[in-house]
């Protein structure tokens, strides 16, 4: 099932599944002594900020309160796969993985390994696409 109802998105619990690469918050991900094995993960997130087509969420390190128990980002490996969410009893596809960034602290770009804590995570919000996303399949026949 897409979401359709555009306003739902800030603050819903998301699932992350994938197969991409993995790592640590601390010590982020470093390509020749964490290659991708190939395992199936899910990992979770909340969230924070929409913005027109998209949706964005942050890898909280674990002393933050608002951290979750399976916290975690997508992986080099992950991009186009989902966000999953929970609403009204059904699993829901709420965004497509699109990449992510390191903010400074003026909101630019910094340098840092990919999948350390601090990582904002973007992706595509299906909510805004389902007209599109109608077009192309055709409503109703899934």
């Amino acid at each position: 099932m897409l979401l359709t109802d555009n306003d739902r998105e800030v603050g819903c619990i998301i699932e992350l599944p994938g197969w991409g690469d993995f790592s640590t918050g601390d010590r982020g991900i470093i390509p020749i002594f964490t290659p991708n094995d190939g395992l199936f993960r899910i990992a979770h997130n909340r969230i924070t900020e929409v913005h027109e087509n998209r949706m964005f969420f942050d890898f909280d390190h674990p002393d933050d309160p608002k951290v979750l128990p399976l916290e975690g980002v997508p992986g080099p490996g992950d991009s186009g796969g989902p966000a999953v969410a929970q609403l009204s009893r059904q699993a829901v596809i709420i965004g497509i993985s699109s990449g992510g960034f390191y903010p400074d602290k003026r909101g630019f770009l910094a340098r840092k390994r990919i999948g350390c804590y601090g990582w904002k995570e973007c992706f595509v919000r299906v909510s805004v696409m389902r007209p599109w996303i109608d077009s192309i399949i055709g409503v109703g026949s899934i």
